[in-house]
């Protein structure tokens, strides 16, 4: 990804100047791999696009407002702005001024996207996205999807907030054609492979508990991981192969070790194991764990939103999804928490009552 970063950054640069006839009626906020709600827009006054100041907080970039002096300001670790909403001057910590306008909309300070961007060492790019609106995306070097793999990615979720807010600004209740929002589906999220603090972190903000099956062997390279694993509140299972009893034992006695918790469930690491684990799991009174959904084979994890959100766009029952741990995962996880929240879908963590049953 380092390798990229360079060539991202002059696509970036080259998409900043943006003409006129490139608006669409809704346009999305997305920093790095995330879709921002439609509760605020970007905006054009004449060819300078402004944004809300608050949505720099993504990149730890904060921002307070003093009412005294009606001033807002944007301040990192090393960067402070001024923008005095009276006068309309900008300034940073050291005196200088700048030829730069901030703009109240909605009751909220709006600033000139590039302007900041330069200022803070981000880029940005406005993507012409679908007929569900265009994206004003704001990267740093965190970011993992390219321009198009990322609207790819965020189609379902743009599609459900854009027909939302149609419908709410139409004042109707116009919703996903074909999604019954009444509906009780149950989506289990399980994880193979050790999970970066990202991925935790995800799912943390949107207060999802998952599934993570483990070999004994990731056990042992990571203690410290399982354990933030076990004291999130997430289920933990063994990966097993050819011998999935012995392998079993051997991370029943780690986790135990590690983090002083047990576990029944098991998993298949390998399609050509699914029948000796779950035969295992019969003959030892422990809990196989199978999928229907599948982010694990093609090597990449969860490459595109729509591997999850076409399934539910049907609304099953329920839906047990087995995912790789990868970059990708990383940056396509949260605009996939975010659909399953807008349409109030339930998510459990895998367990020892509601194991799923697949001929």
């Amino acid at each position: 990804m380092r390798k990229l970063l360079p060539l991202l950054l002059c696509c970036c640069l080259l998409l900043a100047a943006v003409p006129a006839s490139a608006v669409s009626d809704v346009c999305f906020i997305a920093t790095n791999d995330s879709l921002e709600q439609l509760t605020y827009q970007p905006y054009f006054s004449g060819s300078t696009l402004y944004v809300p100041y608050t949505v720099f907080a993504n990149f730890k970039i904060y921002n307070t407002y003093h009412q005294s002096s009606s001033t807002a300001s944007l301040y990192s670790s090393s960067k402070q702005l001024y923008f005095d909403m009276n006068t309309g001057e900008t300034y940073d910590g050291q005196g200088n001024y700048y030829n730069v306008t901030p703009i109240w909309r909605s009751g909220v300070v709006y600033v000139p996207v590039d302007f900041v961007c330069q200022q803070y060492g981000l880029s940005w790019s406005y993507i012409e996205g679908s007929e569900y609106g265009d994206v004003c995306r704001i990267v740093d070097s965190d970011v993992h999807l390219t321009d198009s793999q990322f609207v790819t990615a965020a189609k379902q979720l743009m599609s459900s907030r854009y027909n939302a807010y149609v419908g709410n600004t139409q004042g109707g209740s116009q919703t996903d054609p074909g999604i019954d929002h009444a509906s009780d589906c149950v989506v289990y999220l399980s994880f193979i492979g050790l999970p970066s603090g990202k991925l935790l972190d995800t799912l943390k903000d949107y207060g999802v508990t998952a599934g993570f099956f483990f070999t004994a062997d990731e056990l042992r390279s990571d203690p410290d991981t399982i354990r933030r694993i076990v004291g999130e509140g997430h289920s933990i299972g063994a990966l097993c192969c050819d011998e999935p009893l012995s392998e079993y034992l051997e991370f029943r006695s780690l986790l135990f070790e590690i983090a002083h918790t047990a576990s029944v469930l098991i998993a298949s690491g390998d399609e050509a194991c699914d029948e000796l684990c779950r035969q295992a799991a019969i003959e030892n009174n422990l809990v196989f764990w199978d999928y229907d959904n599948d982010c694990i084979r093609s090597g990449t994890g969860l490459s595109y939103v729509s591997l999850i959100t076409a399934y539910l766009e049907y609304r099953p029952d329920r839906l047990d999804s087995r995912i790789l741990c990868t970059d990708m995962t990383d940056a396509t996880l949260p605009p996939v928490l975010s659909y399953i929240a807008d349409n109030n879908i339930s998510t459990r963590a895998p367990n020892e009552v509601d194991a799923p049953v697949y001929e």
